[in-house]
């Protein structure tokens, strides 16, 4: 895949605070080098560099990987260096090109139904910045949001957290204990309903025998 350098392409010597991404349009292979500072600088740059007629605006930055919208300077801050947009106009939608570099496209709709099907695709990271946003919502997570976190390979969750692989390694430690614990109450519960029966049972078999009357 070809790299351009566009008009806003990173250098060497490239001012401290400024982004390296790699940019390119819906649908094309050739992608162009822009060091931008913020995503509102990295939208405008967009419109230039990738020769954007602006009566298409607003563009929209998705993630080139897995079409994941960018729309906040947080999220963006925190993605590595030379992270790969896609930069979509009007009504564009994000595709998935194929990896073994043919021309075969799949529309976002359709990806994100066969991610979500089995969990590993963008469900998992709404679920991951739920928690970014508030840790104590851990409690109101399903069990299979739990599990799809522990799942996630340690060092795709941190990226998406903005943390360290051993904070990550933690969190999910802490994941796989609220999970065990909620099996373990659950068990607990069925032992006693279980518990329960019996008694009522016993109750109802010594009411039955003559000359005894229940306590």
């Amino acid at each position: 895949m070809e790299v351009t350098g566009g008009a806003g392409a990173p250098e060497s010597g490239e001012n401290q605070g400024l982004k390296p991404c790699l940019l390119r349009r819906n649908h094309s292979c050739e992608q162009y080098g822009v060091a931008a500072s913020c995503l509102e600088d990295l939208r405008s740059k967009a419109y230039d560099i990738l020769s954007i007629d602006k009566s298409l605006a607003p563009v929209t930055l998705v993630l080139a990987e897995d079409g994941t919208i960018v729309d906040d300077d947080d999220y963006f801050l925190c993605l590595p260096s030379n992270t790969k947009f896609v930069a979509l106009a009007g009504n564009e939608k994000w595709a998935y090109r194929n990896s073994d570099g043919g021309t075969a496209w799949i529309s976002q709709e359709s990806f994100d139904v066969d991610e979500t099907d089995d969990g590993a695709g963008p469900k998992w990271k709404n679920v991951a910045r739920q928690l970014k946003e508030d840790l104590s919502s851990i409690i109101l997570l399903s069990e299979e949001d739990l599990q799809m976190l522990i799942d996630v390979p340690c060092s795709d969750l941190a990226q998406e957290l903005c943390q360290s692989r051993v904070t990550v390694q933690g969190l999910q430690n802490t994941l796989q204990q609220v999970l065990d614990q909620r099996e373990e109450a659950r068990q607990s519960k069925q032992l006693l309903e279980l518990y329960l029966q019996a008694l009522e049972k016993e109750g109802r078999i010594l009411s039955q025998q003559p000359g005894r009357t229940p306590c």
